[in-house]
């Protein structure tokens, strides 16, 4: 089957963003920067699961004022602070 990376709204499915995956050609970080290119800084949120997300790509789409929810894969290089955090309910 084809392969593809989509960007899309979640509640309509309107499709800002496509990209065929042809194989191992760019870091996955650099693919989801490339498909977040049109809606970036207006405050979107980005929500994902952890094979794309990772703390330095969380960092780079902050610092473009789009929000991140998903999970870390513990091998990918969590800061220091995360390690130790102690989270309160609601946090």
């Amino acid at each position: 089957g084809i392969k593809s990376y989509i960007l899309a709204d979640s509640e309509t499915g309107y499709c800002w963003n496509l990209r065929p995956y042809t194989g191992v050609s760019s870091p996955i970080n650099e693919s989801i920067l490339n498909l977040m290119n049109r809606p970036a800084g207006h405050g979107h949120h980005l929500f994902m699961d952890n094979f794309y997300n990772s703390a330095k790509l969380t960092s780079t789409l902050l610092q473009h004022h789009t929000g991140v929810c998903g999970t870390l894969q513990s091998n990918r290089g969590k800061p220091a602070e995360l390690k130790t955090a102690k989270l309160q309910k609601g946090d």
